[in-house]
């Protein structure tokens, strides 16, 4: 069946010569990549979605995305994930598919002896991947795969029996408009319009994809785009080209998102770069 590429996420997870990346964040769209993705829970009542499953974090619990799985995440100010995005080429060799051939289970509870063992592998990964000392990659490679070994000596896997990848193209099309859209102005009516799906489908939809509304769903990934463009453009010229024709509304949507103002976080930025 032709894979849908729809929701593939464009970004390269590289640092350096290392097919990963790892940095903390609160919000990421609706989306997949062929990478395994490790996401471990900074504070209590973090809330992610994968696979169209809504999934409540506590501190030290962590969980594993399979490339290919659809996942988003959307937190409140002051909240945040340690994400591990890691191809499965740097600890299972280039072109090896040994790790395909399993599912293992994805969410672990910090107050499990699994849960406490693979909170400590992520939290040395973490340490490990930004101190950067003589020998670090070796150690890099080493702890992802102790954190599968771990898995498969509890038994937390099952063999697959096929390879599933987001087939929904419809749905798809629906994300995929909005995200290359940003700048336009996006209605319920125009989203029904565009995917012959009705109004109450789409909120539906996005509720059990994303947890937020439509509305609140664009807003979100219009001020992640004015978090880039506010690098060097003006408050005004960045809340026109991310389709908001209402700056008062944009300031307003902006600071509940983030916690400070557009000119704030420019001014924070710019002075962080002195």
């Amino acid at each position: 069946m032709k894979e849908n590429t729809l929701y593939r996420e464009s970004v390269v997870h590289r640092s350096g010569g290392l097919p990963l990346r790892i940095y903390d964040s609160n919000y990421v769209k609706y989306h997949y990549h062929d990478e395994y993705e490790f996401l471990l829970a900074e504070q209590d009542e973090t809330i992610c979605f994968v696979g169209g499953r809504q999934i409540s974090l506590n501190l030290g619990d962590s969980i594993m995305i399979k490339g290919g799985e659809l996942h988003s995440l959307s937190l409140g100010v002051g909240k945040s994930v340690t994400a591990s995005v890691v191809h499965p080429s740097f600890f299972g060799g280039e072109g090896s598919n040994l790790f395909e051939k399993f599912s293992f289970t994805s969410l672990f509870r910090g107050d499990t002896p699994v849960g406490r063992e693979i909170t400590s592998l992520l939290r040395k990964i973490k340490n490990c991947y930004f101190a950067r000392q003589v020998g670090y990659e070796i150690l890099l490679r080493s702890y992802f795969c102790n954190v599968f070994a771990t898995l498969v000596e509890s038994g937390d896997f099952e063999q697959n029996t096929n390879d599933e990848k987001p087939q929904n193209q419809a749905e798809a099309a629906l994300f995929e408009y909005i995200h290359q859209n940003l700048r336009e102005s996006i209605t319920l009516d125009t989203l029904s319009e565009i995917s012959h799906f009705s109004s109450s489908y789409i909120i539906r939809l996005f509720k059990k994809s994303t947890g937020q509304t439509p509305t609140e769903y664009i807003n979100r990934c219009r001020i992640s785009l004015a978090k880039k463009l506010l690098e060097n453009k003006s408050v005004t010229e960045t809340a026109l080209d991310c389709g908001f024709n209402n700056i008062s509304y944009f300031i307003r949507t902006f600071k509940r998102y983030m916690g400070v103002t557009p000119k704030e976080w420019r001014d924070g930025n710019r002075q962080n770069n002195i």
